[in-house]
């Protein structure tokens, strides 16, 4: 049983194209249909067997300026490959965010300037410690990361990304990574 990749993909472009990939999302949807290469599919691309799409869509919506926002899981990992044939068929782009905590994996895939996700740093919580109980925090910034720690642990001053992740594996609480772009 593989280890469960979260994935935001945003698919973007022009209005009808996007129009058109959005009623044959919600027809997959109402049809219970979920895996990503039955989707692929629907929307008339032939990825082939040599592309790795093992994986399935859990739902998705409209973003403000038509963008769709997709929420994706995969196996072990982002499967960049299968979005690039995805779009290149439909004539759309496309950026996403991957997470795989047990793997490490902390992707931003095409937003090298963050305009689509602009957030750089995650903070995965296990367990309540003070006022951490959320299960995610995301930050832009290493200084929003230190600001928000500094006011939430009271008795610490934190200054760099470094000394966060130190204080959070030496309290064992969870875990804070920092996206990689690509």
């Amino acid at each position: 049983m593989p280890n469960w990749c979260s994935n935001r993909v945003k698919l973007m472009g022009d209005q009808e194209r996007i129009d058109k990939v959005e009623r044959i999302l919600q027809d997959c949807l109402d049809d219970e249909i979920y895996s990503l290469s039955d989707i692929a599919k629907h929307l008339g691309v032939n990825i082939g067997d040599d592309i790795y799409c093992r994986g399935s869509l859990s739902c998705f919506e409209r973003e403000l300026y038509g963008t769709l926002i997709l929420d994706v899981e995969t196996a072990w990992s982002p499967i960049d490959e299968y979005w690039d044939v995805i779009t290149e068929n439909l004539g759309l782009k496309y950026a996403s965010q991957s997470e795989e905590c047990g793997m490490g994996v902390y992707v931003i895939h095409n937003d090298l300037d963050g305009k689509h996700f602009p957030e750089n740093y995650v903070l995965d919580v296990w367990e309540k410690y003070q006022d951490l109980t959320e299960d995610y925090y995301y930050f832009e910034t290493e200084n929003e990361l230190c600001t928000y720690m500094n006011e939430v642990i009271a008795d610490r001053k934190f200054c760099s990304f470094d000394e966060v992740r130190e204080f959070i594996d030496e309290i064992d609480i969870g875990s804070l990574h920092r996206y990689e772009r690509d």
